[in-house]
């Protein structure tokens, strides 16, 4: 692990102070659980956004699903993009099924990068499973002349993006460097402005759309063919969609297609649950298993449905593949990655 800088240890004081604010869980003895126990999930975000959404449908719904029925307290730990709540959950929670913690689906990238201020290996975490991914897509407007990635490559288009090294600016700066397109990201939109952006014709299209979310609030963009979906992001084509690429498709040699795939990874991870490493291995297999079986029950489904949660269950051993993916890119594929991060971002700047 590299180093710990000034602002790496204050993140650590941070998580240790948090300890106390999320509260030290019950003594209890091995596994089974049993009714009286109870297990913090810590949430890495504030209130009312898609973690905490995700992390309280969990928390509503898993004690139900483990033998003894636990009671599931989630709790807020907002900071540095969760790097707050990674660094308590790996550091300073029990080991003992106790404590669980929904982070950043960028976790794994971040430590890829070097972000200043982790302390953990997103590898060793105990990996529980995924709820959903995170169906972003590239869709580009009507008008802008643009039916395909190829033209994407001969014409200059405008598009939304997030904050610095977001996920939707990381697609486009590889998109740019290894496929050869000449994408223009735009930041400063949040997904309801870059929508309007695009209909008003201030912007070409959005690398911030999430599919679903779109058809269910602008049906008549698909319905109307006013807006064109060209690059997607997963491990495979979805079944709506299966004309469009992948982003890791377009890469033109296996070790382009390696970087794609770790940077398509954040997406790919989405709405994932951990717990600290060397979790007590009992209660961490009840606790994949319940995970399984929640995932799988019509009324947790259909409760879904009704809030309109996407669901797309991945296994932790699933999971925990996904994220070793990045322990086993090769020295020279990593130093590639971080050199094309530092062009785009020195051209940023």
């Amino acid at each position: 692990m590299r180093a710990r800088s000034t602002f790496a240890r204050q993140c650590l004081a941070a998580s240790l102070a948090a300890a106390l604010f999320v509260g030290a869980a019950a003594r209890v003895s091995a596994a089974p659980y049993q009714g009286r126990d109870r297990i913090n999930l810590v949430i890495g975000y504030e209130a009312g956004g898609g973690y905490d959404v995700y992390g309280r449908f969990v928390a509503r719904f898993l004690g139900s699903h483990i033998p003894g029925e636990p009671q599931i307290v989630p709790q807020n730990m907002p900071g540095a993009g969760s790097l707050r709540a990674a660094n308590y959950i790996y550091n300073v929670a029990p080991k003992d099924g106790t404590a669980l913690g929904t982070l950043s689906q960028s976790i794994p990238m971040m430590q890829l990068l070097g972000t200043p201020g982790i302390l953990f290996d997103a590898d060793k975490f105990s990996w529980i499973g995924r709820v959903s991914d995170v169906d972003t897509v590239l869709g580009v407007w009507s008008t802008a002349g643009i039916d395909s990635v190829d033209d994407l490559k001969r014409k200059q288009i405008a598009v939304a993006v997030g904050g610095a090294l977001s996920g939707s600016e990381l697609y486009v700066m590889f998109l740019n460097k290894l496929v050869g397109t000449k994408i223009h990201p735009v930041a400063g939109y949040s997904g309801k402005t870059a929508q309007l952006a695009m209909e008003r014709g201030e912007i070409d299209g959005s690398f911030s759309l999430l599919l679903n979310q779109a058809k269910v609030q602008n049906p008549q963009w698909f319905s109307e063919h006013k807006l064109k979906v060209l690059v997607q992001i997963g491990i495979e084509r979805r079944a709506s969609i299966s004309n469009v690429p992948t982003l890791t498709e377009l890469g033109t040699s296996d070790d382009d297609r390696k970087i794609l795939a770790a940077v398509s990874g954040g997406d790919i991870l989405g709405r994932t649950f951990v717990g600290p490493p060397g979790m007590d291995p009992e209660r961490f297999m009840l606790l994949r298993k319940g995970f399984d079986a929640m995932l799988h029950d019509p009324e947790v489904l259909a409760a879904a449905e009704k809030q309109k949660l996407d669901i797309n269950y991945l296994s932790g051993d699933a999971t925990q593949q996904l994220v070793h993916q990045y322990q086993a890119l090769s020295p020279a594929t990593v130093e590639r990655i971080k050199a094309i991060v530092a062009e785009a971002d020195g051209k940023r700047k």
